[in-house]
């Protein structure tokens, strides 16, 4: 089972979503930390360079490539 927390930008999903795994015993992924890491930049760079409707690309492949079990993934806030 994984639990998906869905809200909008700096609403706290990253903040909850670490106490939430924590007391369930379960892993945290935050995919706008996955998004860093798998293109070397920080978000506003990204944003930068790609543009937001190329940013929102990279964010929906990184979210349906997802493959995570007993997991709270904190989405991106443009995720819905």
């Amino acid at each position: 089972m994984n639990i998906c927390l869905i809200g909008m930008p700096s609403s706290g999903k990253s903040v909850l979503g670490k106490m939430l795994a924590k007391k369930r015993g379960m892993s945290f992924l935050d995919l706008d930390t996955l998004i860093e890491k798998n293109n070397g930049k920080l978000l506003r760079e990204i944003i930068a360079e790609e543009g937001r409707e190329g940013f929102l690309r990279i964010e929906e492949e990184a979210g349906a490539s997802l493959s995570v079990e007993n997991t709270v993934i904190s989405p991106g806030g443009s995720i819905c």
